[in-house]
């Protein structure tokens, strides 16, 4: 047993090139622990309009699309309660020095950053559900991730959909995740407000979170509801005499979906509505987005998909703005060469109603510092290995 934890502190050391407590250094004791991870890589032809009057800009890069490596392991510790942890990291394949793709991080990239993805420590009940503390996917994203046909792709939904902050992993974070209950689950989660130490902050001007949602799954039927709440609340300012200023008026996000998906031998069809609230002092932004799904499974092996992605037009205290919708099309192919290995294919089209309202060919693939184009395009191949 021990020569087996060595063995796998070794692999851990060596992929993160960082040092690790040898196993020597940790309890004794029997544990279940194991290396995981995912390697997906595409070639993105992308074709955009670019800056008004600039013309067709194409880019064509290889892009690592939310690669990622972890350790994670469980403990017995009796009584049907078991001891849990995960440590999972990011891996950019791509060595992508401008950080435009795999991540909405700018500058060098390339690396690895320890514990980036969902990170913790928790305990673990089949009668009760699991308590994690750390880092983790909100409940709100847990909620709907499923339905994506296109997930960790540049046509992934979240382009539109979560406006890329709700859908999203957050840290400092405790989360409970309920067991299921005739095919109903719950999960809730909140982060405890900031941890900055510079300024005395009062209960209202830490920055909260509150997050949850409920599942339902049985068959071929998958429905969830899920609401969750992101309050900024104050930020250091300007610092003066080695105290900063209170900078109000940052924003308070609130977000509402409903969601689900029906199988019926090779079919699969999938939709979620979802409902935004952006308010920043006096003002309040309101959006509603739709995403619609499908799939058909022409082997065990292989399917065709299609999506429809769409912003609707923004409300500022009710008044709607104008040029603020956008839409995104995307077709693929999936075609699996083992349990653990597919290639796939798949083009996409996004159109921003006219001007550059911002929505990128995917949030979670551009960096901000890429061009918000009106309407671009996408042609990509990639190949995916999970272990």
């Amino acid at each position: 047993m021990k020569m087996k934890q060595t063995l796998i502190a070794l692999a851990v050391a060596s992929a993160f090139a960082a040092p690790v407590a040898m196993a020597g250094d940790a309890p004794a004791g029997p544990s279940n622990t194991s290396i995981y991870g995912a390697m997906n890589a595409s070639i993105d032809m992308v074709t955009s309009d670019g800056a008004a009057g600039a013309g067709d800009v194409t880019n064509n890069h290889v892009a690592s699309n939310e690669s990622r490596l972890g350790v994670k392991g469980s403990e017995d510790l009796g009584g049907g309660l078991s001891a849990i942890f995960q440590i999972e990291s990011g891996v950019e394949l791509d060595n992508d020095a401008a950080g435009l793709h795999g991540s909405t991080t700018t500058g060098a990239r390339g690396g690895t950053t320890i514990g980036e993805r969902n990170t913790f420590v928790g305990l673990s009940s089949g009668d009760m559900g699991t308590v994690v503390l750390g880092r983790h996917d909100t409940p709100y994203k847990i909620s709907t991730r499923k339905l994506d046909q296109f997930a960790y792709t540049i046509a992934d939904n979240r382009s539109i959909m979560g406006n890329n902050t709700h859908d999203d992993r957050i840290g400092n974070v405790a989360a409970y995740i309920s067991p299921s209950f005739g095919g109903l689950s719950v999960a809730v989660a909140t982060v405890f407000g900031s941890e900055r130490g510079r300024i005395a902050l009062t209960e209202d001007e830490k920055s909260t979170t509150y997050s949850l949602a409920g599942m339902y799954s049985m068959g071929g039927i998958y429905g969830t509801v899920a609401y969750q709440t992101i309050e900024f609340g104050q930020a250091d300012g300007t610092v003066s005499g080695g105290q900063a200023t209170l900078v109000a008026n940052l924003p308070k996000l609130t977000a509402t979906k409903i969601g689900g998906s029906y199988s019926m031998d090779a079919f699969t069809v999938g939709a979620v509505y979802e409902m935004l609230s952006n308010e920043t002092g006096t003002n309040e932004a309101k959006n509603n987005n739709i995403y619609l799904s499908g799939a058909f499974n022409l082997s065990s092996m292989s399917k065709v998909k299609a999506a429809y992605t769409m912003r609707g037009e923004t409300e500022n205290n009710g008044v709607v703005a104008p040029n603020t919708e956008a839409t995104q099309m995307s077709i693929g192919y999936d075609h699996g060469l083992s349990a653990r290995t597919k290639l796939y294919a798949l083009y996409s089209s996004l159109s921003n109603d006219g001007v550059g309202t911002g929505i990128k060919l995917s949030g979670k693939g551009t960096s901000s510092s890429a061009p918000r184009a009106v309407d671009a395009t996408v042609f990509s191949v990639g190949v995916m290995h999970s272990f």
